[in-house]
């Protein structure tokens, strides 16, 4: 794949990032929004990358990653403290304070119920789509790694929710006898594992692509790794490197109803946000 465009650089300006984390984009619309963890704030910019305004709020703090409503006019966001929910003007309007562990990743299900995945505790946390109150929680079995981990994304497709761990330290990897990326069904009961430490070292976000395959943030390589929902590795798109086209570090990926894949990178000064 080819980089076709890219956006924004690292500074504290209203058009800056700094370590950005998730991005996330609306079906319907084409609209870009990115978590500018570094600045407490959420950048949103057109489907080519134009810079349109940022969101902000009080009990924002550090925000990782976020999830677009049902009717395309909401998001979703995950921060340390707290789920905040916004009009895609900015407007505040939910939040969810979170006590007992930091929130990661977030998705939803096919009736909009917002699926959050606990860093410390191998929690999923389901919220009401419109309030953002708990209807419900369950704890992950803990199959083919180990209890050390931490839970970092999630996804929903059907009746499972796919995972993926990831390390509590940047200086560690998975041994090939882990497997970051697993599948459960909706009562937390282990389904099957796809892709172990043999391709995955240091994983931090996921997405799925028009054909079922697994795009996978590798930190440490500074790439993005495609698997099959078997597991079998497809390839890479791009390469470590500060160059137009090149991902350093890379936080966050989505995947547009078109087929354009979005990746942030936290480790570069410039074009951090690049569409492939």
């Amino acid at each position: 794949r080819r980089c076709v465009w890219s956006a924004f650089k690292s500074d504290s300006s209203t058009e800056g990032l700094i370590n950005a984390r998730g991005v996330t984009v609306c079906e319907k619309t084409g609209t870009i929004f990115v978590s500018d963890h570094g600045n407490h704030r959420i950048q949103v910019c057109t489907p080519d990358g134009q810079f349109i305004r940022s969101i902000l709020h009080r009990d924002m703090s550090y925000p990782l990653y976020s999830v677009i409503g049902l009717n395309h006019k909401e998001i979703t966001v995950s921060s340390h403290h707290a789920l905040i929910k916004f009009s895609y003007e900015g407007e505040f309007l939910a939040t969810c304070p979170l006590s007992r562990s930091s929130c990661r990743g977030l998705d939803k299900d096919d009736q909009g119920m917002i699926y959050a995945c606990e860093w410390r505790n191998y929690i999923i946390v389901i919220h009401d789509p419109v309030t953002l109150k708990v209807t419900k929680r369950f704890k992950l079995q803990t199959n083919d790694i180990s209890t050390r981990r931490k839970l970092n994304d999630i996804k929903i497709r059907g009746e499972f929710v796919y995972v993926l761990f990831t390390h509590n330290s940047i200086w560690s990897s998975f041994p090939y006898k882990e497997y970051p990326l697993q599948v459960y069904d909706k009562k937390g009961i282990h389904v099957r594992s796809i892709a172990g430490g043999s391709l995955l070292q240091k994983p931090v976000c996921f997405a799925v692509d028009g054909e079922g395959n697994w795009l996978v943030t590798e930190y440490w390589k500074s790439t993005i790794v495609v698997i099959s929902d078997t597991g079998a590795l497809l390839g890479n798109i791009s390469q470590s490197g500060q160059g137009r086209g090149d991902v350093s570090y890379p936080t966050g990926i989505c995947v547009t109803k078109e087929g354009t894949v979005l990746v942030v990178s936290t480790g570069k000064t410039e074009n951090i946000l690049q569409a492939f």
